[in-house]
C-alpha cells in the first residue's frame, strides 16, 4: 500500500481508534459516529482544515456531538502547529518527529536551530502553543508547563552532564566547551516556587511568613493548578535605580491555556470569585468598589470566556492586588479599555494613545490608595520612542528579544503617563546570565555579577520578561 499521507499519519497517531483506508483516507469512530478525513486538492471539496498546501476534508455518518468536535479540534490545531512550527514546506515532507526531538546519533546543531526557529515563530505570531516533544527543561516557550508529560525525564539518567534528562548534547543552550550545564533544581514547579519565595522574600527584606501566606491565598483562591494547560507562577523583582537589592516581590497566576469555551467560562467565573475573595483579605471597601466597577466594564464588553490573570505585589507598605484581563485585540477590547478609564476616573488626553486596542487591561489595588489602571500596548522593538524609556544599551539587549514588547500606559489619580516598557526574553535558562550581563549594562545597574538571589543555587530562574521603567527595572521569571 502507498505510504499514508503524513498529515493523516499525524492524526492517526493521536486518535486511538483511527485506521488508514488506503493512502489518502483516515477512518475512525467517535461516540458511535463513523468519520472519515481525507486529503483534497486545491480547488476541490470544501476543506475542513487547510494550511499551506495541505487540505483535508471529511464526511461522517451522522451529526457529531459537540464534545467530539472539541476533541477533533484540538488534534487539528496540533497538526496545524506541527506543520507551521516544524517548517514543513510540502505535504510530502515528513512531519517533525516528536516536535524535532534529537534522538541518539542525530545532529544536535540541526535540532538546536529547529528549536530556536520554532520558538521565534511562535512568539512572532503571538501563539501560545508548545514546542511539542520537548521536556520542560528544554522547551523554549516563555512559560513552560507545570508538569512534563514526557517519559524521557521521568527518571534521572545514569550519565550525562545534566542532572535531569542526560541529553544535554541536544540542549538548545549547548555550547562547544567543557562547561557543565546548570541543572533544574526542582522537578516540579510547586517546590521550586516555595524555594524562590524564601530567597526572594529575604532579598526584598519582606517577612517570609507574610509572603507564604499571600502565596497560599492566591494558590487556593484560583484553584486551577491541576488543570491541563495550567501555568506555573511567574515571579518578578523590581530594582530601584542605583540599588542592588529588590524593593518588592511579585508573583502572578496566569490564566490556564485552555481552548474549550465551556471550560474557559468556568475558569473565568472561578477567577472572578477568586479576585473578590482576595480583595476581601487585603483591601478596604473603597478599593473593592473600584474593583467591582472594573469587573462590570469587563462583563459589559467581553465574553464570558475572558481570561483573567491574578497577581500579588508585596513591599514594605503591604500587599497590592493586581488583576490582568486578556481581551481580544478588537473593537470590544478598545471599548473595555475606554470604559475602564472613564469609570475609574482615569485621564485619557494627557498622552497620545496608539490607535490599536490594548492587549492587556489591568488594575492594581492597594488599601487606602487610588486604583491604578494599566493598559498594555503591543509595540515593535523599533517603535517604542514615545514611551520615553530604553534609551541606552539597545544593541546589547536586541539579541534577547523577538522584536517586540509592551508599552504600559498607567492611569492613576486622574493622571496618565507611559510608565515602563516590557519585552519578552528569548533566552534559555542555561544562558540567562548572558542576558543579565547585557541588562545590567543597558540599565546602568551597579551589579558587577549575578546577585546571590539569582544565582541558581536554590532554584533555577527561567527568564520570561524584562522591564525598564521610570522607577527602575524588573526581571520576570519562572522558578524551576
Amino acid at each position: 500500500m502507498t505510504e499514508l499521507h503524513p498529515a493523516l499519519a499525524f492524526l492517526r497517531d493521536r486518535i486511538p481508534s483511527a485506521r488508514a483506508v488506503g493512502a489518502e483516507v483516515l477512518a475512525f469512530q467517535v461516540d458511535g459516529v463513523r468519520i472519515e478525513i481525507f486529503t483534497v486538492p486545491a480547488g476541490g471539496a470544501p476543506a475542513l482544515f487547510a494550511t499551506g498546501s495541505t487540505r483535508l476534508s471529511y464526511r461522517c455518518s451522522a451529526s457529531i456531538a459537540e464534545s467530539a468536535k472539541e476533541s477533533l479540534r484540538r488534534v487539528l490545531l496540533e497538526l496545524r502547529d506541527a506543520l507551521s512550527t516544524g517548517r514543513v514546506e510540502s505535504v510530502r515532507d515528513a512531519l517533525p518527529d516528536g516536535g524535532g526531538w534529537t534522538e541518539s546519533g542525530a545532529d544536535p546543531t540541526v535540532w538546536r536551530d529547529w528549536a530556536v526557529r520554532s520558538y521565534r515563530g511562535i512568539v512572532a505570531t503571538g501563539r501560545r502553543d508548545a514546542c511539542a516533544g520537548l521536556p520542560d527543561c528544554l522547551d523554549l516557550r516563555m512559560r513552560p508547563p507545570i508538569a512534563a508529560p514526557w517519559p524521557e525525564i521521568v527518571a534521572v539518567p545514569r550519565s550525562g552532564p545534566c542532572s535531569r534528562c542526560g541529553r544535554a548534547g541536544g540542549c538548545a543552550a549547548a555550547r562547544v566547551s567543557d562547561d557543565l550545564y546548570k541543572p533544574l533544581r526542582h522537578a516540579d514547579a510547586a517546590s521550586a516556587e516555595l524555594a524562590a519565595l524564601q530567597v526572594l522574600a529575604q532579598a526584598a527584606s519582606l517577612p517570609l511568613e507574610k509572603a507564604l501566606a499571600a502565596y497560599r491565598d492566591l494558590n487556593s483562591a484560583c484553584g486551577d493548578r491541576a488543570l491541563e494547560g495550567a501555568l506555573p507562577f511567574e515571579f518578578s523583582v523590581r530594582m530601584p535605580r542605583g540599588e542592588q537589592q529588590p524593593d518588592r516581590l511579585r508573583f502572578v497566576s496566569y490564566y490556564p491555556l485552555v481552548t474549550s469555551d465551556a471550560v474557559r467560562e468556568r475558569i473565568h467565573q472561578r477567577r472572578r470569585e477568586a479576585v473578590r475573595q482576595l480583595a476581601a483579605l487585603w483591601l478596604t471597601p473603597a478599593e473593592v468598589t473600584s474593583l467591582d466597577a472594573w469587573l462590570d466594564c469587563a462583563t459589559a464588553t467581553q465574553p464570558a470566556t475572558l481570561g483573567l490573570s491574578i497577581g500579588v505585589e508585596m513591599d514594605a507598605s503591604g500587599v497590592r492586588l493586581q488583576v490582568y484581563a486578556h481581551p481580544e485585540a478588537d473593537a470590544e477590547g478598545q471599548r473595555f479599555a475606554s470604559a475602564s478609564v472613564s469609570r475609574l476616573g482615569g485621564a485619557g488626553g494627557d498622552v497620545a494613545l496608539p490607535s490599536q486596542p490594548p492587549v492587556l487591561v489591568g488594575i492594581a489595588l492597594a488599601a487606602n490608595r487610588p486604583p491604578a489602571l494599566k493598559l498594555y500596548y503591543h509595540r515593535a522593538w523599533l517603535e517604542r520612542g514615545d514611551t520615553g524609556l530604553l534609551t541606552d544599551g539597545l544593541a546589547e539587549l536586541e539579541p534577547f528579544n523577538p522584536g517586540w514588547g509592551l508599552a504600559i500606559h498607567e492611569h492613576c489619580g486622574g493622571r496618565a503617563a507611559w510608565v515602563k516598557w516590557d519585552f519578552p526574553v528569548t533566552t534559555h535558562y542555561q544562558e540567562y546570565e548572558r542576558f543579565l550581563d547585557a541588562f545590567w549594562r543597558a540599565t546602568g545597574a551597579p551589579q558587577a555579577s549575578t546577585p546571590n538571589w539569582l544565582s541558581g543555587e536554590q532554584f533555577s530562574p527561567w527568564p520570561t520578561w524584562a522591564s525598564l521603567g521610570r522607577g527602575g527595572w524588573a526581571l520576570y521569571f519562572h522558578a524551576r
